[in-house]
């Protein structure tokens, strides 16, 4: 835990960008690498002329953290893909509720 879930972004992109973005998301938030979880989803993007090429947006869900802690990782984020070539990035959050969540091992 943090998952962050990614939309409008190619494959080949993440491949490329999650190394660094999980090295840079555990150095912030001050966690191990392996509690970060990627998962890319492909959906298509329609306007009233059909298919639409659409900007990444990424939802990070995780535990409360601090304002300061969540714009740190919102800003790293939107950078990385910026800097990768993307004009708009779209960064949100959702907080989970530790009592509602539930690990099997």
């Amino acid at each position: 835990m943090p998952t962050l879930i990614f939309k409008g972004v190619k494959q080949s992109d993440l491949q490329v960008l999650a190394k660094p973005l999980i090295e840079q998301l555990a150095e912030t938030v001050e966690c191990p690498k392996d509690w970060f979880t990627l998962e890319l989803t492909n959906p298509s993007y329609f306007d009233e002329n059909g298919l639409v090429e659409w900007y990444p947006i990424i939802n990070v869900n995780w535990f409360p953290r601090s304002k300061e802690m969540q714009d740190k990782v919102a800003h790293l984020v939107g950078k990385l893909f910026k800097d990768h070539g993307y004009a708009r990035v779209k960064v949100s959050f959702t907080i989970m509720d530790r009592e509602a969540h539930y690990d099997f091992k």
